[in-house]
């Protein structure tokens, strides 16, 4: 478990370090020192194998094994100091502060002002559904271990680590996302206070009922929010196309596309939509220019032979990728406007009512494909 969390998000390495820690503290208090040393050492060895492909992968791409982190020891393909800079700058824009008042401060502040520690959902920017993820009952709730009696050597495991692993990230970005791990941990620990209270005499018991219900509620209604839309889909009133054509508006292009496009066409697609997987035609995501190096992205024929040596037959681009809609250019998005000029590439589906222009890449000669 340790290996495969650290194959989905370097800051697994966290949770093998205290798994390790656990492991070297329960051995050492039993007395047997040459049986942790192996244990340890084996336990350490099986998490690394499981990540491992994933570090490989990197290498072997970028030549980091933790690309794009720790760009001034291992360096990386694609990559600058100035980029790894400017990431490690973003990274620190969470949070509310790295000192001790701050550390001491992050329960109320993740429940309180959350907005600080996510990025909202633009369709509940007004309800601050983040409320229901680290609070109020874990804020109410937490607290009241220190007065209902011990919680036993697993709930001191698990407050132990959710201590440890916030303290490191804490440290290093403050996105409230990564801390998710220790939540299920926190919520057995504020799950056994409550009953604890729940079970206590005179006020204190209907009082935390109704503190325990209009907590469950808040979290009830932003799950509605989010689930409502596809209710229809999921009683078979509606069909999957037309929930996904009526809820995201680049849905209806892609049957357009695919109509356009033969079956072996591969596209180039900047922008930051994740769901293009509902595309069926092999693509590549090239808005953070990564998969570019600097001699692609010297000048427009540089960047054409790039996209015919990956087998880019087409582009999928923003509408105003090329008209500085939304702000200087990016590299890609100067050396696509090149083409465009010198009619190397030709819009082939152009649709007010979407976001989206498809492009098509001419041959070697200058000419569109029939």
């Amino acid at each position: 478990m340790c290996g495969l969390a650290l194959g989905v998000k370097m800051l697994g390495a966290a949770v093998l370090l205290f798994a390790l820690a656990a492991v070297i503290w329960g051995l050492a208090r039993r007395a047997v020192p040459a049986r942790a040393v192996t244990r340890v050492v084996a336990f350490a060895a099986l998490a690394l194998a499981v990540a491992s492909p994933w570090y490989i992968k990197s290498y072997r791409w970028t030549g980091n094994p933790v690309y794009p982190f720790f760009y001034q020891v291992f360096g990386g393909k694609y990559w600058t100091q100035q980029r790894a800079d400017a990431y490690t700058e973003a990274q620190k824009e969470f949070g509310l502060g790295r000192g001790p008042a701050a550390l001491v401060s992050l329960p109320w502040n993740l429940t309180m002002r959350p907005r600080w520690f996510f990025d909202h959902a633009s369709s509940l920017r007004r309800f601050n559904v983040f409320i229901t993820v680290f609070g109020p009952l874990l804020l109410a709730f937490l607290p009241a271990l220190l007065v209902t009696g011990p919680v036993g050597g697993p709930g001191r495991l698990l407050l132990w680590f959710a201590l440890c692993y916030a303290a490191i990230w804490f440290g290093l970005t403050q996105n409230g996302r990564y801390l998710m791990p220790v939540l299920p941990g926190l919520c057995a620990c504020a799950g056994l206070a409550t009953r604890r209270l729940l079970e206590g005499r005179g006020a204190l018991a209907p009082a935390t009922l109704v503190a325990l219900l209009l907590g469950l509620s808040a979290g009830l209604y932003p799950s509605f929010l989010l689930a409502a839309p596809a209710a229809r889909v999921a009683v078979g009133a509606e069909s999957r196309d037309a929930y996904l054509s009526r809820s995201w508006q680049i849905y209806p292009m892609f049957e357009a596309i695919e109509n356009l496009t033969p079956p072996d066409a591969r596209i180039l697609v900047l922008g930051d939509e994740p769901r293009f997987f509902y595309l069926e035609r092999d693509y590549l995501l090239g808005n953070h220019a990564e998969i570019f190096t600097s001699q692609d992205l010297a000048g427009p024929e540089a960047f054409l032979s790039a996209l015919r040596g990956m087998g880019v037959t087409h582009l999928l681009l923003p509408a105003s990728a090329l008209s500085g809609g939304e702000g200087p250019p990016g590299r890609i998005e100067v050396q696509i406007a090149g083409l465009a000029a010198a009619g190397r590439i030709r819009p082939l589906l152009r649709d007010r009512r979407y976001p989206l222009v498809l492009w098509r890449i001419g041959n070697e000669r200058g000419e569109s494909p029939g």
